[in-house]
């Protein structure tokens, strides 16, 4: 189970004095528990280096060659962090662990069940443990990477539009936006789409646009005092 096997992910995952080195999540987690305690702005200076605390120990310095690990992410990834974030760290990201294996786990049947394929169940439990397998996968669950989450919630959207829903596409796929670099061809494919027959594909679109505008103003609330200040 590599990232919740290591003997030391205890050391690894509480979150102060270097020790969430290893964790993707610890930038979101405490950038967004802040938001909500202090209402901080979980782009200015000062929290990146309350996050470089907590991952490498001691805020970098502007000569510094290593990675900032700032709250680098569009700030709507609050709104699915805002659960963990109210955790400690070492409660919240081995949470954050088990939904990423399942998510995982789920993303070979979506993508069977996308491309129309009716596999015997022996070749489909091979197709996932050859996928857990994989280092690309190995590695992205060890470090808890939000791509892991991107690529489940497109499948997901891909699946409800095989499905004829297309208002939860449309929210599924706003929600992928998190990511936006790993979802920005698709959205315009998609978007096209949806135009060529319009009033048969309309809603995808309507909902997408209303998700995302949603996704956008909401933060805007949650940090305004931060924001403005910051």
């Amino acid at each position: 189970m590599y990232g919740l096997r290591d003997p030391a992910w205890k050391a690894q995952r509480q979150g102060s004095d270097g020790s969430a080195y290893h964790s993707d999540l610890y930038e979101r987690w405490l950038g967004t528990r802040l938001v909500l305690k202090d209402h901080a702005n979980p782009y200015d200076d000062s929290i990146t280096k309350e996050i470089q605390k907590g991952i490498y120990g001691h805020p970098l310095s502007a000569a510094s060659t290593l990675d900032p690990r700032a709250f680098a992410y569009p700030a709507h990834v609050m709104l699915l962090v805002a659960p963990l974030a109210l955790l400690p760290f070492a409660v919240a990201a081995p949470i954050f662990s088990v939904i990423l294996y399942v998510m995982a786990f789920c993303l070979v049947p979506l993508f069977m069940f996308c491309l129309a394929q009716t596999w015997k169940s022996e070749l489909r439990w091979m197709a996932i443990l050859i996928l857990f397998a994989s280092f690309q996968l190995a590695f992205a669950l060890y470090v808890q990477q939000f791509t892991v989450f991107v690529l489940f919630v497109l499948a997901a959207g891909l699946a409800c539009l095989k499905k004829h829903h297309l208002i939860s596409a449309g929210i599924l796929f706003a929600i992928s936006t998190i990511k936006p670099q790993l979802v920005a061809l698709v959205l315009v494919w998609l978007t096209v789409w949806s135009i060529t027959r319009w009033r048969a594909r309309y809603r995808f679109l309507v909902s997408l646009l209303t998700s995302m505008a949603v996704l956008v103003i909401v933060p805007e609330f949650l940090v305004s005092d931060g924001l403005r200040n910051g």
